[in-house]
């Protein structure tokens, strides 16, 4: 009996070696270690964000199609083109700028202008209207026209001419007096009678 009892206490033994066997099996827990370093391959996912990153340059692409806009503004200078036509309605502006030269070739504007005003054209001849009066001979004829205004220059020159008429009809008369022109210094009464005479007939 006592032998049959050391048996069983050898199978006893032989359980005990199972339990060697379990822990092999935790040998797989290890195995599982390597399974986390396919974290380490998500790590090298995150890679791609950074190739997005690269992606976000194309918005700095999209600032140089920004620069396009400012060859826009170069095109809007031609708008500023069309501000310069719009100057010359400000003819006061235009004669500032580049439209001098315009104003130069457009005589018949210039010649309206004169027509109008003439307070206007003094303002004219204080600038380019100075280089237009050499080739517009209107513009000068119209100032000899304005020298006909002042008739009264022009008429104490014909009072000069008949001044000069009536010496020769006094002269006239003296000829057909009895008397000659010598004798008549000294006779001052007969001389302011003929002198009369040739007034009236004046």
């Amino acid at each position: 009996m006592v032998l049959v009892k050391r048996l069983r206490v050898n199978h006893n033994e032989v359980k005990s070696n199972e339990v060697n066997h379990n822990e092999v099996k935790s040998n797989e827990v290890k195995s599982n270690k390597v399974k986390s370093n396919e974290v380490k391959s998500n790590k090298v996912k995150s890679n791609e964000v950074k190739s997005n990153k690269v992606k976000s340059n194309k918005v700095k692409s999209n600032e140089v199609k920004s620069n396009e806009v400012k060859s826009n503004k170069v095109k809007s200078n031609k708008v500023k083109s069309n501000e310069v036509k719009s100057n010359e309605v400000k003819s006061n502006k235009v004669k500032s700028n580049k439209v001098k030269s315009n104003e130069v070739k457009s005589n018949e504007v210039k010649s309206n202008k004169v027509k109008s005003n003439k307070v206007k054209s003094n303002k004219v001849k204080s600038n380019k209207v100075k280089s237009n009066k050499l080739k517009s001979n209107e513009v000068k004829s119209n100032k000899v026209k304005s020298n006909e205004v002042k008739s009264n220059k022009v008429k104490s020159n014909e009072v000069k001419h008949n001044e000069v008429k009536i010496k020769t009809v006094f002269y006239e008369v003296l000829k057909c007096g009895s008397q000659t022109v010598n004798d008549l210094k000294y006779k001052q009464p007969y001389m302011y009678s003929i002198r009369n005479l040739t007034k009236g007939r004046s």
